[in-house]
Formats: structure tokens, sequence, C-alpha cells
């Protein structure tokens, strides 16, 4: 079946008219040729005002806060780790032998000194000059002759620095020169001088020397300074005084002079 619409311009309503698939029109009820007619609705009015959107409601209040969930237990502690047991403390080895003792230190000594020095005479007959048995070594210009001989000669109260027994005698030593060349060079003595000290000790065969120094030609030559030292390293045998003796080695023409200073070393005992 087809259905046409046909639109009609003198009167505003709408035929509609049905058709078998043959072309043949299908009567409608309400129209004598079969035609059902429809009136149109007229022109639409104006549109209706559009409504106001409303205000929005107020929102609704806020809903209960959800429970907080509760914080499970914490779980038991954990074991502690055992310790183990401590090692053992390794057996303390045999003392070790005791060193050899090492040699004994060298215990230092007090070392005296004692100047000996001044002008001696040189003479023409080549006596031996000393100390005096009035002033020992304690004084500038020493003139005591002790005799020509080969040796000086003894005195029992000749005086000297004073030594003890077990004093060990250590050096002489002298420094100088001469006024002449004919005072080129000397010989020297020195002793150490004991006796009894009981009172009785005032005899030459009392009296016990010992000879510590005997040097010949000691040089002195040409005026210039000249030092020389003499080791002894003797030990005294009894408290007693060091003396001094000094000749020329060669005559001179006329009294000739050595000037010098001179030092005694020694260790007390």
């Amino acid at each position: 079946m087809m259905i046409a619409l046909q639109w009609r311009p003198l009167a505003p309503q709408l035929v509609m008219q049905s058709r078998d698939p043959n072309g043949n029109l299908i009567p409608q009820r309400g129209a004598p040729d079969g035609r059902a007619v429809t009136h149109l609705i007229g022109p639409a009015g104006p549109a209706g005002a559009e409504g106001q959107t409303g205000p929005a409601g107020p929102m609704g209040p806020a809903g209960p806060k959800g429970d907080v969930g509760n914080i499970g237990e914490a779980g038991p502690p954990g074991t502690t780790g055992l310790r183990g047991p401590a090692g053992e403390i390794g057996a303390r080895g045999p003392a070790g032998a005791q060193g050899a003792s090492g040699p004994s230190g060298i215990t230092a000594k007090t070392r005296y000194s004692v100047p000996i020095g001044g002008r001696w005479t040189l003479n023409v007959d080549r006596r031996w000059i000393g100390f005096s048995p009035f002033l020992g070594a304690q004084t500038d210009v020493f003139t005591f002759g002790a005799g020509t001989a080969t040796e000086p000669s003894i005195l029992w109260n000749q005086l000297g620095p004073l030594v003890f027994s077990g004093d060990k005698l250590l050096r002489f030593s002298m420094a100088g020169t001469t006024d002449h060349a004919e005072a080129s060079a000397v010989n020297i003595r020195l002793y150490h001088q004991t006796g009894p000290w009981d009172g009785t000790w005032d005899t030459l065969a009392e009296t016990t020397r010992t000879l510590l120094i005997s040097a010949d030609n000691v040089d002195f030559s040409g005026g210039d300074m000249k030092r020389h030292k003499f080791d002894i390293n003797h030990y005294a045998a009894g408290d007693g005084v060091i003396v001094l003796f000094i000749q020329p080695a060669n005559a001179p023409t006329a009294a000739r002079y050595l000037q010098f200073a001179g030092m005694l070393e020694w260790e007390p005992a």
C-alpha cells in the first residue's frame, strides 16, 4: 500500500490517500472519495517565555565522618639472638730468660786542677829552679835553686800543690815562650814527694820522692808560643806535695827567662 500526501493551498488541510499495490485508492472512513482529510492546526502561536532557572538549592549537610579503623596490635618483639661463647684466652708463654747484665757504667769523677806557672830563671850554670820552701807554687817569679847536678837536689820541706793518697794524677800541661834564642829548650822534672805524717818528718832520710815526669829538650825555640802536654796517670802513694823543677837544656851566655802558664790535673780518690 502506498500513502500519498498532497498540499492544497486554498484550504489549509492535509489530504492523505492510500492506494493498494495496483494503484487503486483504498477508501478511508469519513471521506466520500475515500480520502482521509485531516485539518491542520493553524499557525503556531508565539513561543512561550522560557522559564528561568531557579536558584540552586543549598548544599546538604556533610555526612558523618566514618570511623577510623583501629591500628592492629603490635606483634610480639623478635627474639634476641644468642651471643656466642667467648673465645678462650691463649695460654701465656713462658717468661723469657733474663738478659745478661751489661757492663757497669762509668761513674763520672770530679777532676781537680791547679795552675802552675810564672817566670822561671834560666841560669848560666844551668842550675835547677824549683818551688820555694816558703811559697811553693804560689808566686810569680821562680828563682829558688836546687843544685846543678844531673837531677835536682831534694829538700824535705819543699812545697807544692797538695794531693792525697789514692788520687790519680792525670796530666801536666804548659804553654809559653822564652825571651831569647839561647833559651830554645828546657829540661823538666815533676815529682810527688811524701813522708811520715806522725809529726816526725823533718829529714831527707824520711823523704820519699817519686818521679812523675822526666822530659829533656822541651822545645821553646823561635820566640813563638809553644804548648806541651805530659800524661802522668799515676796514683799518689800517700799524702804529699807535687814539686816542679826546670833547667835550660843548654847553658845561655846570660840569664834568660821562660814564661809559661801551666796546669796540673788529677782525680780525687
